[in-house]
């Protein structure tokens, strides 16, 4: 016959090893659900001033540079992971989370979130593969015009802020007469030793030649904080800023900074 003793001691076993599972599996999802600026992550900005009220005729085409690697490859987003059996029952009997949600969050890449959509403002935004590579063109079939905001945020599977431009981590695609590269140590890393400058070019059709038009693009990118000690933690811009009046292929100038959020006082 089993003790009462024993029988006290072997329950409490396993409720602490329940306790451990559950906090375990607690953890994990605190993980799973962290907020996207807790991850690797960038957010894509593309803001055109100048055009609102004005008047044009037949179909008007703005091309902006797109988020891609130097070589010009499009970027997936984060890959959807299976939950591991802790977690999917705390979230099926515990937290009772819906069952299209049991393999975590799901990340769209910038395809998925610009290829082919329709904006309330009258413009739509397509994915464009041109004689230079990739770039977001947006159209409008509307009279009269407005301006452009668009903000789009990209989960990563990783982002390089220390040498993201040969570590294809996105920068502003197309790219040409790219400036020297000259990098400094940083811990057990490297970043670059200055910002970085390079053309691109945007696309505008004639039908909007009148008037200035203000262009600004840009990508801000983080890397994940859970993953790096304090130091190595920050942030790098990739941004083109123009007022242009011409029409047509038009080069613009682009340039990347980076930003160490934490740096040691020795550095």
């Amino acid at each position: 016959m089993i003790s009462k003793r024993k029988l006290f001691f072997s329950f409490l076993i396993i409720f602490i090893l329940s306790v451990l599972i559950f906090m375990h599996a607690l953890n994990e999802n605190a993980e799973l659900w962290r907020e996207n600026g807790q991850r690797d992550r960038f957010i894509y900005d593309v803001r055109i001033e100048g055009l609102s009220g004005k008047k044009v005729n037949d179909t008007t085409i703005i091309m902006v540079p797109l988020p891609a690697t130097k070589n010009g490859e499009l970027l997936e987003a984060y890959i959807q992971r299976e939950t591991s059996l802790e977690q999917r029952i705390l979230d099926r009997y515990i937290l009772h989370t819906p069952e299209r949600y049991s393999n975590g969050p799901y990340f769209a890449n910038l395809t998925e979130q610009l290829g082919n959509k329709s904006f309330s403002n009258g413009w739509t935004t397509f994915i464009m593969k041109t004689q230079n590579g990739y770039m977001l063109k947006l159209e409008s079939n509307q009279s009269i015009l407005n301006d452009i905001y668009i903000t789009k945020e990209v989960v990563m599977e990783d982002i390089d802020i220390f040498d993201p431009i040969n570590k294809e981590s996105p920068i502003l695609y197309p790219i040409f007469n790219i400036s020297e590269i000259s990098t400094v140590p940083y811990r057990d890393q490297i970043k670059y030793d200055s910002k970085i400058s390079y053309e691109t070019y945007v696309y505008l059709s004639d039908n909007i030649k009148e008037g200035t038009k203000f262009i600004q693009v840009s990508i801000s990118a983080n890397n994940d904080p859970n993953e790096w000690e304090k130091e190595y933690r920050g942030e790098y811009l990739v941004s083109v800023e123009e007022s242009l009046k011409e029409t047509g292929n038009v080069k613009v100038g682009a340039t990347l900074t980076q930003n160490i959020w934490f740096p040691l006082e020795d550095e």
